[in-house]
């Protein structure tokens, strides 16, 4: 309450958060219009849209989201997610403090880091989300590693790979910084146990089940989060970046031209020509209708005509031509808009960006974590598992 209050007076936040507010608007109009998952928002860029959840993590503005349904005011729907995650924070840290402290203690630490990672990221970063996200949820992270260790059970499992998950999808510099601490983490704690030094055999087998356990929190929090990171991994090279390899991971958002298509000229970018142009030859263009992913009109053309939209081409942007896929141009023009030509005669016109099949599989593997982590849950709560052998046992006998 104490931070939300203070996000809610300070002017600087204000100033801050105009990105913030964007970004979670976008995501409510992908969510309206079936964009599922939000990779390509339609009034960035210059209204010429670009594909910044394919890149950027998207689950902070997700949560803002779930805030603007609340409160139906989208700046507040963004201090209200901030302040989540301050919450998160001073959980987590009261969590993580030792166990003697008295109470009055952990409360003070745990309001102390959540106000000042808070002033951090407003004052010091640029008032993202995604910065608060990675403050609050790395106290989680170790929280929930540290609870596989003293807990080594198929509970702890999911703990942990839930928490890695959203942490990965809030902020992807952690998924890069908190695999090998973790790693390191997990070592210097085996080897500092007491079964370790005591029965070399005992601590094989002990260390060997906390490894499997390890193990399998790690693969299920990929899948959880494989819509966002395989593509951010494999597509990478489909944007303009100031770096390239495994190297574009590290880098932190610095404007919205790290997301433009590589076929775009970042210095031709200008504010948005009309959206849409008749090159050459003769045709009407009515009934034009737009969404956060596709394009739709209807054509009445007299002889060939090159028509260009004022739309960034990504890969797998289509155009459908009564049906029928047509050629398309884009390297033709310095901001790498889709062109193309269209014959005599009435015409249903169609653009939509489709998935790539690296972003099927990406989708597919988060469904399949998504039915492992449920299948998880139901049989850790004893009432749904007996609930369920029972539905089972009767529908078979």
């Amino acid at each position: 309450m104490v931070l939300f209050l203070a996000l809610t007076f300070s002017p600087y936040f204000i100033k801050t958060s105009y990105n913030q507010t964007m970004r979670v608007y976008q995501i409510d109009k992908c969510l309206r219009d079936g964009q599922i998952p939000c990779r390509w928002v339609p009034d960035l860029g210059q209204m010429y849209g670009y594909p910044l959840f394919n890149y950027y993590a998207p689950l902070p503005y997700y949560l803002g989201e779930a805030g603007y349904l609340l409160t139906h005011s989208f700046l507040l729907a963004v201090r209200v997610t901030f302040s989540l995650f301050g919450l998160v924070a001073y959980l987590f840290v009261y969590l993580m403090a030792p166990k003697f402290w008295t109470a009055k203690k952990k409360v003070f630490l745990g309001i102390f880091y959540s106000l000042v990672s808070s002033a951090v990221v407003i004052y010091g970063g640029t008032g993202s989300l995604g910065e608060i996200a990675v403050l609050a949820l790395i106290p989680a992270l170790v929280w929930a590693l540290r609870r596989l260790i003293c807990i080594p059970a198929e509970g702890s499992v999911l703990i942990l790979s839930l928490v890695a998950a959203i942490s990965v999808l809030s902020h992807h510099i952690i998924a890069m910084l908190f695999l090998p601490a973790s790693v390191v983490f997990l070592l210097s704690t085996l080897l500092s146990r007491r079964d370790f030094k005591q029965s070399l055999k005992f601590s094989l087998h002990s260390n060997f089940k906390l490894f499997k356990l390890s193990l399998a929190s790690l693969v299920l929090s990929l899948l959880l989060a494989s819509f966002y990171i395989v593509p951010l991994i494999l597509e990478r090279d489909y944007v303009r970046s100031g770096e390239s390899g495994l190297g574009y991971i590290y880098r932190i958002e610095r404007s919205g031209a790290d997301f433009l298509p590589s076929s775009v000229e970042e210095s031709s970018v200008k504010p948005t020509i009309p959206r849409y142009q008749v090159l050459t030859g003769e045709s009407q263009i009515a009934d034009y209708q737009s969404g956060t992913n596709w394009i739709s009109f209807k054509t009445e053309t007299k002889t060939h005509s090159i028509i260009r939209l004022s739309q960034f081409y990504f890969p797998n942007w289509r155009v459908l031509v009564d049906g029928k896929e047509a050629e398309i141009s884009y390297k033709d023009n310095s901001l790498g808009l889709i062109t193309f030509i269209l014959g005599p005669g009435k015409h249903n016109v169609e653009a939509r960006l489709f998935d790539t099949p690296v972003r099927d599989l990406a989708n597919l593997a988060t469904g399949l974590g998504f039915f492992l982590y449920l299948a998880g849950v139901i049989v850790q709560i004893q009432p749904l598992r007996r609930w369920l052998s029972y539905y089972l046992n009767g529908l078979f006998r």
